[in-house]
């Protein structure tokens, strides 16, 4: 059995492309969280004011409390994902259809607000403080795929492009005897992986790489994704004369996000009809197992504004800053190939890999109506989504490539916000709706092909409800949320030939509860 420890680091393009778009889009895309109260009415309270998760939109609805307060928020996620693995091309088309559930416990909030209310004051009457740890964001989910393909395979796909490299490096390509580490960031990890393990070989006569692996293979993989983001604020709010209200809050932001992704191909039908290996007999299968770890702290500020324009509406703007991270990556991989009479392995891991990314500045406005019965708002949330950067210390070549996606295939995303609570005596009911515009430029993810993937471009629709009752001193409030969108990634191509790409069909559930105590 063949085995491989890599220790060495050297970043490719194919790996920058895929990963760090990818990553950069997760934690730069706006999501509601919160309180079951915040989340219930759709997030609109940044202009009702006296809501502690508004402080990671608009901090200056902490000036409104009058007393202070504890709360906490344990939220139940239920993500379900629908999976079409198609493949398209040349006439063929198919589609396979799965379907994935994801169950995770979280802690939407935590928070204590510290209200110092100054009746006699002249102008300055509110000065509050408010330390809350809020999750600003979810990665949570899965999704599989399965599929018998007989038209062109993820083996078949990766030597296509090793040909390509060898032809382009006949002297120093490598052979699956003197694979090193090099070559596994330099000609991608997956890649070498199946060199490495005797599922290719170079051929110099005609300088072609080869797959040993059948035309008609059983596809299978999956992706599992989990982490988030966990916001640790500081905020202050003031009042001048109960009429204008502003604050500011210092955001650290952790951020964590684990992708694990497997995949095998297995030959389909008779055993004489299989790849003959002339060394290891007939081709079983092949099968990869890839983790990547990200994992950091950055820091953010948020800027607010709200003022009561009568007795009944309330206004207010925000901005924030990017955010400022510096992200830890750990990456490995494990290859197996299988043939009748051998069962190659290579195992790669690459070392710790610092690097740097800003988050999109955001800013927003909002209005709302407030009355003993209740409020109904709205609110606007513009983020800059093509001013994302990622940077890596000395490689300004790869830099360039990665920030140039997000330069000129990201535009500015658009977040619509509707909710209002209706209050009688101590019951309280909520309803509200999010709608957030696509992050992309072209909303078809497919180049020099006549096939669109329609709607499946990241925007996303969130319908909230909620109820709860307000005591005195307590109160316990209640929400649900389901949020709606679909992606699609390419998986693997032959340039204007075939397409082979996975849409994700993903709603994400949530049900939390928020405990709250004023004294």
């Amino acid at each position: 059995m063949k085995k491989i420890f890599s220790i060495i680091f050297v970043l490719s393009y194919l790996f920058i492309n895929a990963q760090y778009d990818y990553i950069g889009t997760e934690i730069g895309l706006n999501r509601l969280m919160g309180t079951a109260r915040f989340v219930g009415t759709g997030g609109v309270m940044g202009s009702v004011g006296a809501e502690v998760s508004a402080l990671s939109t608009n901090p200056a609805a902490i000036g409104m409390f009058s007393r202070s307060e504890f709360s906490i928020t344990p939220t139940v996620q239920v993500n379900n994902t629908g999976t079409d693995y198609i493949l398209f091309g040349n006439g063929s088309r198919f589609v396979s259809e799965t379907e994935d559930v994801k169950l995770k416990f979280s802690l939407n909030n935590l928070a204590y607000v510290i209200a110092n209310r100054k009746d006699n004051a002249p102008y300055i009457k509110n000065s509050n403080f408010a330390i809350a740890l809020n999750r600003t964001a979810d990665f949570n989910r899965k999704f599989s795929f399965y599929a018998q393909n007989n038209i062109y395979t993820y083996a078949a796909s990766n030597a296509d492009y090793l040909t390509s490299q060898y032809r382009l490096d006949v002297n120093s390509f490598p052979n699956s005897s003197n694979v090193n580490s090099n070559d596994f960031d330099y000609y991608g990890a997956r890649e070498m992986g199946g060199l490495y393990t005797e599922l290719f070989e170079t051929k110099p006569a005609d300088t072609s790489v080869v797959s040993y692996a059948s035309k008609s293979v059983l596809q299978q993989g999956q992706r599992n994704i989990w982490g988030g983001i966990n916001e640790l604020s500081f905020a202050w709010s003031g009042s001048f004369k109960d009429r204008v209200y502003f604050g500011v809050s210092l955001g650290i932001p952790f951020l964590n996000y684990t992708m694990a992704t497997s995949f095998s191909e297995e030959h389909l039908g008779d055993i004489s009809t299989s790849g003959l290996h002339p060394n290891n007999g007939r081709f079983i299968s092949h099968r990869f197992n890839e983790r990547i770890d990200h994992s950091g702290v950055g820091v953010n500020l948020k800027l607010g504004g709200l003022a009561k324009i009568n007795h009944f509406l309330r206004a207010s703007a925000f901005i924030h800053t990017p955010t400022y991270y510096g992200i830890t990556e750990n990456y490995s991989i494990t290859y197996r190939t299988v043939f009748q009479t051998a069962n190659n392995s290579a195992t790669y891991e690459r070392p710790e890999f610092e690097y740097n990314a800003l988050t999109p500045v955001k800013m927003g406005l909002g209005l709302s109506a407030v009355s003993k019965y209740g409020f109904i708002g709205a609110e606007y949330e513009y983020s800059t989504m093509n001013t994302q950067r990622i940077f890596f210390n000395d490689m300004p070549y790869n830099e360039g490539i990665i920030n140039d996606v997000f330069k000129f295939e990201r535009r500015g995303t658009h977040t619509f916000k509707l909710g209002g609570e209706l209050a009688y005596e101590i019951f309280r009911l909520r309803a509200g709706f999010n709608y957030r515009t696509t992050p992309y430029v072209d909303v078809s993810p497919l180049d020099n092909l006549d096939v669109i993937v329609e709607g499946a471009d990241l925007s996303s629709k969130t319908f909230t409800f909620g109820f709860g009752f307000r005591g005195k001193a307590l109160s316990i409030d209640f929400a649900a949320m389901t949020t709606q969108q679909e992606e699609f990634n390419s998986f693997y191509t032959k340039k204007n030939e075939y397409n082979v790409g996975i849409k994700n069909n993903i709603q994400r559930q949530h049900y939390m509860m928020t405990l709250n105590y004023r004294f």
